[in-house]
């Protein structure tokens, strides 16, 4: 017989975030300190809103965005549990919903801004000398894929730029969730190539490298997510063109 899920507690934060986007990044904050475990059951949403201190459509906001990368699994009529995110299905989802106008897309690209942003403010302050030049390896194929006007090269590159990232943050989980998604951030990339050029794209990321060089977390996460903005901008536009 299988033993009741644990429901988690979960403690009122210092300051209650103003945004989904701020929320959802603050959950995952919580629910990869190393307290929760995968098969946990979370309160239910009127209650985490309240221990929050926010509203319940932020919440169910936030809520789905992590639902989307897989973080959380809302059984229905049961309630919303941690999970570990093994979806192989998101790249194809990615595809189907540009053709067909899928409002999830929306969801898919904030998903992937709360974790992004994380991951580049953790390496900022963790990464390694080697760490670092494989972060530096990565933009230099980008660069030269991009003074060549070498798009399959580029992709390449960039997918590797971001992974670096992820693995200077030193955060398996969040890094694991990246990872996860590394058909979804291929697909992502080549669809906004179609509206930028190479150059342009290049210097969107290059604050990014000068933040992880300086070890700013401050600036690595103002660089990312501004990085994240303009994709999400160009990325949801291809849904409704």
């Amino acid at each position: 017989m299988n033993a009741a899920p644990r429901v988690v507690d979960i403690a009122p934060m210092h300051r209650s975030p103003g945004t989904s986007i701020e929320l959802a990044q603050a959950l995952i904050g919580l629910f990869t300190s190393g307290d929760y475990s995968p098969g946990d059951r979370l309160p239910g949403e009127r209650s985490l809103a309240e221990a929050l201190n926010v509203g319940r459509s932020t919440m169910r906001e936030a809520l789905k965005a992590l639902a989307v990368l897989g973080i959380v699994e809302v059984r229905q009529g049961d309630g919303t549990y941690l999970r570990r995110t093994t979806s192989d299905l998101i790249p194809h989802m990615v595809e189907w919903g540009i053709v067909l106008g899928d409002r999830s897309l929306e969801s898919m690209a904030e998903a992937r801004q709360y974790v992004e942003v994380s991951l580049a403010g953790l390496a900022a302050i963790r990464r390694t000398p080697a760490e670092m030049d494989a972060i530096q390896q990565a933009f230099d194929v980008m660069s030269h894929a991009a003074e060549h006007e070498d798009i399959p090269t580029y992709v390449r590159g960039d997918l590797d730029f971001h992974l670096a990232i992820a693995g200077g943050a030193d955060s398996e989980v969040l890094a694991g969730i990246l990872r996860s998604i590394g058909g979804l951030m291929t697909v992502w990339t080549q669809k906004v190539l179609g509206q930028i050029t190479l150059t342009e794209s290049l210097e969107v990321h290059r604050p990014i490298l000068d933040a992880m060089r300086a070890q700013d977390p401050v600036a690595g996460r103002h660089a990312m997510d501004n990085h994240m903005r303009q994709a999400i901008k160009y990325f949801q536009s291809l849904a409704v063109d």
